[in-house]
């Protein structure tokens, strides 16, 4: 998520996924239990309809994964979601509640099996006792009083979200990962594309920017004096 696009992290992260079905399979692992063994953690941005199609689409790929590794019947992936780092703002702290809500409400809605937040002031030297109060309730309330915890598929019936999700899930073939026992999967080759490719979607927002086109952020002219009170907040 360290500035990548929404595909190019569910690339990263299935690509991360068949080089540790590989080593495992090395280490004669079968291939459901090492299948089974791991966790996938999605990091997720306030982009909320992106986001659910990304957790949507993810799963059914690692389903194709699955049956490519010619397991049959595979338990449905764990997948937990988690906040970008990168989007919380340090100036003004008080914006990251609203775009972790609209984090933790996309994970719940993608079918997330853990969900997880962080203390809105988590960019400052401390954290207050209410950014992490407000980071252990915000899942709670969401999956527990708005009930999104009991749905099974809160987003299905939706025609434009399984439409965005077969768009994300278009956009790789499991050909792409090359999942055959001599195929080659070299995670240092698989690095210096992806970083060239983030490189390249770094000049393009630096040139949006610079051009008007598209706004970096936008804070407060306050927002220091009030992000030095967080730290002083009490219960």
């Amino acid at each position: 998520a360290a500035g990548a696009t929404t595909a190019q992290s569910v690339g990263a992260l299935l690509a991360a996924c068949v080089q540790t079905l590989r080593a495992l399979e090395s280490a004669n692992v079968d291939a459901m239990r090492a299948l089974e063994t791991i966790e996938f953690c999605f990091r997720l941005d306030p982009r909320f309809f992106e986001q659910v199609a990304a957790l949507r689409a993810l799963r059914l790929l690692l389903a194709q994964v699955a049956r490519a590794c010619a397991i049959e019947s595979p338990a449905p992936a764990f997948i937990s979601a988690l906040p970008a780092m990168r989007m919380l703002s340090r100036r003004d702290p008080w914006v990251n509640i609203l775009r972790q809500t609209a984090t933790t409400f996309a994970a719940l809605v993608g079918g997330a099996d853990a969900v997880g937040a962080v203390a809105f002031d988590s960019k400052l030297e401390t954290t207050s006792e209410l950014g992490r109060r407000v980071a252990r309730n915000t899942p709670i309330i969401l999956a527990e009083e708005s009930r999104l915890g009991l749905v099974h598929d809160p987003a299905s019936g939706s025609w434009f979200l399984d439409q965005l999700t077969r768009e994300h899930g278009s956009l790789f073939s499991i050909q792409d990962f090359n999942l055959s026992p001599s195929g080659s999967c070299d995670r240092a080759r698989q690095q210096v594309l992806l970083g060239r490719s983030l490189e390249m979607l770094l000049i393009r927002i630096v040139k949006h920017h610079l051009e008007g086109r598209r706004r970096v952020g936008v804070v407060s002219k306050r927002a220091d004096q009030r992000a030095q009170r967080t730290q002083d907040l009490k219960i």
